[in-house]
């Protein structure tokens, strides 16, 4: 069901170009109590989902997946926008992830291995029929996933003292970084990673620091530069590292953002 919020926030947002499309928002009062929402130029908030309890969301090039809760008590990933819904996977997957150019997505999923819990990562084409294949079993625990602006499919791993970033499909080498709890590839070869509230923008992986940012959590990248993050109040900020501008965005009436992009 759809349902339509007005929200009146700074105006700086009606700045935004009018063909960027819409920042989509996971927000709700805590997480796993969320729905996506699409946050347009002028101001306007509208509810895409209800009640969906979505732990995970992703979006590109005007599409949007989302891991939900199903009724059945597994999460699944499901594309929710373009209209209708298409159900993507349905076995305790979460964490979805679109390529830059929207033609694939990468989740996680659990499994069982001799009597241990390991992470699937799984990756299926969006632009054709095709099955979902399986690019990696990672077992130990998983931070993050994500398509850098090649293409390449990238997983981060914590290792003690230290986190590893592996190219899984394709394969290729791995980066060795300070310990991170967030990996968010932008375009033109930007990455945001986070520990904690604090963010830091390389100019690829191995690359030199671009900007530093502290008391902020990162929510993802536009096609544009644009960082999308947000402050322990929930309040909204677009920036731009590179610029070393930024344009508030305000606080949502849907309650705390827990991941945006567009």
């Amino acid at each position: 069901m759809l349902a339509v919020a007005a929200l009146s926030i700074a105006t700086a947002v009606a700045a935004q170009a009018a063909d960027a499309g819409p920042w989509y928002v996971a927000c709700g009062p805590r997480p796993g109590a969320t729905d996506l929402h699409a946050l347009h130029a002028d101001g306007r908030l509208e509810r895409l989902t209800n009640g969906a309890q979505l732990n995970g969301i992703a979006a590109r090039v005007g599409q949007a997946v989302v891991a939900t809760l199903g009724t059945n008590g597994q999460t699944r990933i499901v594309r929710v926008v373009p209209q209708p819904s298409r159900l993507l996977a349905s076995h305790a997957a979460g964490s979805p992830r679109l390529s830059m150019d929207g033609r694939r997505v990468a989740w996680t999923a659990l499994s069982e291995r001799r009597g241990r819990f390991v992470q699937d990562v799984w990756v299926k084409r969006l632009d054709r029929p095709e099955a979902a294949r399986r690019v990696a079993r990672i077992a130990g625990v998983l931070v993050a996933t994500d398509f850098d602006a090649r293409g390449v499919l990238h997983v981060a791993v914590r290792r003690p003292g230290a986190t590893a970033v592996l190219a899984v499909s394709p394969k290729g080498p791995t980066v060795r970084l300070p310990r991170i709890d967030a990996l968010r590839f932008g375009p033109a070869g930007l990455v945001a990673t986070a520990q904690g509230r604090q963010i830091t923008v390389r100019d690829g992986l191995r690359g030199a620091v671009v900007r530093t940012r502290r008391g902020a959590f990162v929510q993802g990248w536009d096609a544009a530069g644009t960082l999308l993050v947000s402050d322990t109040a929930g309040r909204l900020e677009a920036w731009d590292p590179r610029a070393r501008t930024s344009r508030d965005l305000g606080r949502l009436a849907c309650g705390q953002p827990y991941g945006g992009e567009r």
